[in-house]
């Protein structure tokens, strides 16, 4: 009756449905909360914006109603909300639908990652805590509620997976964000269908979405509650990372070799975010160990110039490039070794390597051995001056 076309006869219906409303924050314990979330879900997606605007407001009445009582239908408000936060046009929608999410983020806490048998030791004040949000509000739910991750993970990649719009895909990064902080245990548990989708993310159109697809790459790579073995994998974890840290630097080097235009257009901006974001002397000693592997010799030519113009130029790398260049710890000596052998792949990133590091005489060798014709030098040397002019690294100029 919302849809009728007559005006009269929305607002009385929207009038009763008002008073509706106040008698179950009345009587909550009277609410069938199972049958009446199901059918707002379905019509949170009405085409018509009464409609559907009706149905948002309601849910968001009953989160803050019910409480944790709420997270027993965290999939279906999911499913309700993700497609309104990117809705053109109907800001009130939007705004609701922001609400929802919001209030219902605040639900999960570190209790959901706990099993039943650790639950059992706070039993008697959890029980009392959901009398107050679960038993008082309707017999029709279960006397303890806990987040169930693995229907919430299928609905977040779902809207991750799909043409969703860019306020979609941000809510629904910043969940999974949220459920590696809350819930490390449990979400580790569905890793295996969330990375990949994670790092087919980096191909987004949206810059934003890209950053916060890699905030959430780090969280899940440098996580304790990650695996730190595989069976079949053979890399150990860096210290302070877990299996996935060197799987992440792997997949992405492969898709930057399959997709060398993502390489051009983001590669730079990828590689000095995750420099902020992690170790980024773990990253560079990853990537060079990686690439050192690679049979595409013409990807790892180019990757390794990617990276040697990142290391010259980045304000990120400012502290590394001052600890090469005085190479006075075992742990930074070491780093130069796996680098060089690595940036061997390209003959310019090798010699401004060797002059950052202050290796004058070996970068001599190095030119005169590779270009023993006077014509050959001059040539390199153009190229090099032009690799290096311009960029804050006054000592190499």
């Amino acid at each position: 009756m919302l849809g009728d076309e007559n005006k009269e006869i929305r607002k009385m219906c929207e009038s009763q449905l008002d008073i509706f409303l106040q008698e179950i924050k009345a009587s909550p314990s009277d609410v069938d909360f199972p049958s009446m979330v199901n059918i707002l879900t379905f019509h949170s997606q009405s085409t018509v914006e009464l409609i559907q605007l009706t149905a948002i407001t309601w849910l968001r009445e009953f989160v803050n109603l019910a409480g944790r009582s709420m997270l027993f239908f965290a999939s279906s408000l999911l499913t309700a909300v993700l497609p309104c936060l990117a809705i053109y046009g109907r800001d009130n929608v939007k705004e609701v639908a922001k609400a929802v999410n919001q209030n219902l983020m605040r639900l999960v806490t570190t209790e959901d990652d706990k099993d039943d048998d650790e639950s059992k030791k706070e039993e008697k004040q959890v029980e009392g805590s959901l009398h107050t949000n679960s038993i008082k509000v309707s017999s029709s739910l279960p006397p303890k509620i806990k987040l169930e991750i693995e229907p919430v993970v299928e609905v977040l990649l779902k809207h991750l997976h799909q043409q969703s719009l860019m306020q979609t895909k941000i809510a629904v990064l910043r969940w999974i964000y949220h459920l590696h902080l809350k819930t490390p245990r449990k979400i580790f548990q569905h890793v295996e269908q969330i990375f990949p989708v994670l790092l087919q993310t980096l191909s987004d159109v949206s810059d934003e979405v890209v950053l916060l697809d890699l905030e959430v790459l780090s969280e899940v790579v440098s996580s304790s509650d990650g695996p730190q073995s595989e069976v079949g994998f053979q890399p150990k974890p860096i210290p302070g990372t877990n299996i996935y840290f060197t799987k992440f630097m792997i997949s992405l080097l492969d898709l930057f070799c399959k997709d060398s235009q993502l390489l051009e257009d983001r590669g730079f901006f990828i590689i000095r975010q995750l420099c902020l974001l992690l170790k980024l002397e773990d990253v560079f000693r990853s990537l060079s160990e990686i690439l050192l592997e690679k049979e595409d010799l013409k990807f790892a030519t180019k990757m390794v110039q990617t990276l040697n113009t990142i290391l010259l130029t980045s304000t990120e790398l400012f502290g590394l490039r001052n600890q090469l260049k005085e190479l006075k710890t075992k742990e930074i000596c070491s780093l130069f070794s796996c680098l060089y052998k690595t940036w061997c792949h390209n003959p310019v990133a090798t010699v401004s390597l060797c002059f950052l590091t202050q290796n004058y005489k070996h970068a001599s060798d190095i030119i005169f051995y590779l270009y023993p014709l006077t014509h050959e030098i001059h040539v390199f040397i153009h190229t090099f001056i032009h690799s290096i002019v311009c960029r804050p690294l006054a000592q190499v100029q």
